[in-house]
């Protein structure tokens, strides 16, 4: 299934994101759909992105929109063959209807540049948003846990 309405790119995070992705994880109304819905500190986030850029296990995308404007992150962390995603929209994106064409995506950016065959995502059970867009996309669910096999 294919969103394309609201076409979206996806592009390996670069070390100047860093800044801009901090503010949006520490954003209020996205930590809220964190199972740790702490801030994170700016040196600890530093530190992990430093690593994450050069880690070949993890992928960490931005999604630009036409005009190419950031409309938010996605990150896989693969393990053999699968990959848990984490996923949020920048908090002034929000609203858009951007979330499902973002992970959408994000998928077939992985599906053609990696060896990943299924996804899995924890999402929290009040986030009904989420919910929704990860049963657009096929997801099927395990309790808070959903899955998505991108090669069958």
């Amino acid at each position: 299934m294919s969103f394309q309405a609201k076409k979206i790119h996806m592009r390996l995070a670069r070390k100047e994101d860093s800044d801009v992705m901090l503010e949006w994880r520490n954003h209020p109304d996205t930590r809220k759909f964190f199972f740790d819905s702490s801030a994170i500190d700016p040196e600890v986030h530093k530190t992990w992105f430093s690593a994450v850029l050069v880690n070949p296990s993890r992928y960490l995308l931005i999604g630009e929109d036409a005009a190419v404007k950031p409309v938010g992150v996605v990150r896989f962390d693969q393990e053999e063959n699968a990959a848990d995603i984490s996923i949020y929209l920048a908090p002034q994106r929000r609203g858009e209807g951007l979330g499902t064409p973002l992970l959408d995506a994000a998928v077939e950016w992985v599906k053609e540049n990696s060896t990943i065959e299924h996804i899995f995502a924890d999402v929290l059970s009040t986030n009904e948003a989420s919910l929704k867009m990860f049963a657009a996309l096929g997801f099927k669910s395990n309790l808070h846990r959903l899955s998505l096999d991108i090669r069958n």
